[in-house]
């Protein structure tokens, strides 16, 4: 299993939900660990190594490190994330809705609603708004 997570982008101006990997370059296999079975994953093509273990045998994780996995998967496919993190304190754009081409300031990061609280510039006043992550660009 590779694990993977849901992330929107946006891409031309659409929404686009994409998968990206929690542990780049790696995978988690379930296999009952015997020489024959460790040597057939290990001959594979492109497999360098294991993590953990010693004399390069791999060693199980637990079942608990397995849950919180599969959990992590699971919450990604439910609940997509953004691609893009943010923090108080940057500069943003606002790229769509009432305040299309307003610079502003993060304020606060709200990741399960997907929202940013920014203080936009409006004629010489700053106002806070609440805006989607999909509305504003990094500048």
């Amino acid at each position: 299993m590779i694990p993977t997570e849901k992330v929107v982008e946006l891409k031309d101006g659409q929404k686009k939900t994409a998968e990206r990997k929690f542990f780049p370059g790696y995978m988690l296999i379930h296999m009952e660990l015997t020489e024959k079975s460790w040597l057939a994953v290990k001959n594979t093509v492109n497999v360098i190594g294991f993590i953990g273990g010693v004399s390069g045998k791999p060693s199980p994780i637990t079942q608990r490190e397995v849950d919180k996995i599969m959990a992590r998967v699971q919450e990604g496919a439910d609940k997509p994330k953004p691609k893009v993190a943010y923090q108080p304190g940057e500069e943003i754009l606002v790229i769509d809705g009432p305040f299309n081409e307003f610079n502003g300031t993060i304020e606060a990061v709200d990741y399960e609603k997907n929202l940013l609280k920014v203080e936009v510039l409006i004629f010489g006043r700053t106002t806070p708004v609440e805006l989607e992550f999909s509305q504003v660009a990094k500048t």
